[in-house]
């Protein structure tokens, strides 16, 4: 049976190889001066077209990547602005109650977290921006005023708030004109001083704050290990009705309008005592 011969068969690659051994041979037999001009002729045409296209190809791709980087800062700015428009509407509210607060303690501000929600919304959760030296029993306030108390410590940065709406909530007052003392507490929806004779001097308008000296008796009555920690002069509301007494009450009907609310609280503030005189030179 006959043989056939092979086929040959040329793929890109081979005539690409027969060419470059076609033109170094002709190269080659070219005299010198010959051989450098078509040389250079060759690069002209052939290697620098090649070189321009795959450089032109690699700056391509650095200037995507560089795209890309652009866009990822530009969206990092634009976060970084978003907190600090955040922290410029905020700066306001944390600045602190327009009272003298500078009187009985440092005021540590807070973001309020959560809310018990019962009858009456009597608990709330709060947040510092840092660690804060906070402990039990210290007074809460909001920007109007007095507000609650802490009442459980979670860690550095967290706690509790009893509000003053809590059913067995009791403070101690004092009527900022006549310095008249007396226990607030909450009564069916509304807040009364007690334990005021119905002689004492008590006018409707009258603004009460926090005495500091109430509080301490009864509570070391309730409670002997509890501190009286909340300072005096915090304000508290304003009297708002003076009800007639019924016969054989002993005491008069006190009525107070609070400064603060207590449904709607974004950011509050926990008055930390201030530290001893000397103590930051020590």
């Amino acid at each position: 049976m006959p043989v056939r011969p092979p086929i040959l068969r040329f793929n890109r690659e081979t005539v690409v190889l027969v060419l470059c051994l076609a033109v170094a041979a002709t190269l080659l037999a070219l005299p010198l001066d010959s051989r450098i001009a078509v040389a250079s002729w060759l690069d002209e045409v052939f290697v620098k077209p090649w070189t321009e296209q795959t450089g032109g190809a690699k700056n391509t791709g650095d200037q995507d990547r560089k795209y890309v980087t652009m866009e990822e800062r530009i969206l990092d700015l634009e976060q970084q602005l978003a907190v600090a428009n955040r922290m410029a509407t905020d700066a306001p509210r944390l600045s602190g109650p327009a009272f003298e607060a500078a009187l009985f303690g440092d005021l540590v501000p807070c973001r309020v977290v959560m809310r018990v929600r019962q009858r009456y919304v009597t608990m709330l959760k709060i947040e510092s921006l840092e660690d804060a030296a906070w402990a039990q029993w210290q007074p809460v306030i909001s920007r109007r005023g007095y507000l609650g108390r802490i009442r459980d410590v979670v860690n550095a940065r967290e706690a509790w708030v009893e509000l003053m709406t809590a059913p067995d909530f009791a403070l101690g007052v004092q009527v900022r004109r006549s310095n008249l003392l007396g226990i607030l507490m909450p009564r069916s929806g509304r807040f009364l001083v007690e334990y005021v004779g119905p002689d004492e001097d008590v006018q409707v308008g009258d603004e009460i704050v926090t005495s500091g000296i109430v509080e301490a008796e009864y509570w070391n009555r309730l409670e002997p290990d509890m501190p009286a920690v909340t300072p005096p002069h915090i304000p508290v509301g304003v009297v708002s009705e003076l009800p007639e007494p019924a016969m054989g009450q002993i005491f008069k009907t006190i009525v107070v309008k609070p400064y603060a609310q207590f449904t709607h609280n974004e950011f509050v503030y926990v008055v930390t005592p201030l530290p001893p005189a000397g103590a930051a030179a020590r």
